[in-house]
């Protein structure tokens, strides 16, 4: 990982927030000099605390490169905040901010390459950024994305839809709680292509090791599996403490 982008961190504006589920909202920013960032990565957003502290968290972006925006999506739970997000919903528009990155390896290195991307619930964000890339650049690689999520948590629903309807090779499968994402599904969908299908994993830590034992228990080679990396911030950057989990 190119440590380099982590040191030199890009100036942010925020421009405005929506609400595109309950507690969980979307953030938009400026940038004052041009970004380039492959669709599917992520950064660490840094915010100044009341206290004049700094506050920072892995995140991955939304939107894609070719929109001229930086878009991220996060769930703000009323019951437990973080001072992170306490500052992050209060903030007011032309608040200036960092983002360090973006940098991981979740983004399509091969256009004639099979993907099928794994999310639950905000996990989407890195996918969403994906395929809104791939229909700017009218490039129709074949994906097929399994979306865990309810009514509410199928987040950048119409955005999918809107997609799949654009892009002939887009498939994708919504999966509702309390189903999960099962092997048996991913073998049933993918078939004779499960063995040579490249898969995206998004999520929690958590989530995202489980998929990776689905995944490694139908015979996908690791090489096959990618997913944003959970770093040590703290080991590789000065001053830069430990991020809280990604699409948390």
């Amino acid at each position: 990982m190119p440590v380099k982008h982590l040191l030199r961190p890009i100036q942010l504006i925020f421009t405005g927030k929506s609400e595109i589920g309950p507690n969980v909202f979307a953030f938009n920013f400026s940038f004052l000099k041009p970004v380039s960032w492959k669709a599917g990565q992520y950064g660490i957003l840094e915010i100044t605390l009341p206290n004049g502290k700094t506050a920072r968290k892995a995140l991955s972006i939304a939107s894609a490169p070719g929109e001229g925006i930086v878009t991220i999506a996060t769930k703000i739970p009323i019951d437990h905040i973080d001072e992170f997000k306490q500052a992050l919903i209060i903030m007011k528009k032309g608040t200036p901010l960092k983002l360090r990155g973006p940098v991981g390896p979740m983004h399509i290195k091969d256009y004639a390459a099979s993907y099928a991307f794994l999310a639950t619930g905000i996990g989407i964000t890195p996918f969403i950024s994906i395929l809104k890339q791939l229909e700017l650049d009218n490039k129709d690689t074949k994906i097929t994305l399994f979306y865990v999520g309810n009514n509410e948590s199928h987040y950048f629903k119409d955005e999918l839809n809107r997609i799949k309807s654009t892009l002939s090779n887009v498939s994708i499968e919504y999966i509702y709680r309390p189903e999960r994402i099962t092997g048996q599904i991913v073998q049933d969908k993918l078939g004779k292509e499960l063995l040579q299908t490249i898969f995206l994993l998004g999520g929690s830590p958590n989530m995202v090791r489980g998929y990776r034992r689905t995944l490694q228990g139908l015979g996908v080679e690791r090489k096959n599996i990618k997913s944003n990396p959970y770093l040590n911030i703290k080991s590789r950057i000065p001053k830069l403490s430990a991020p809280n989990k990604m699409n948390d």
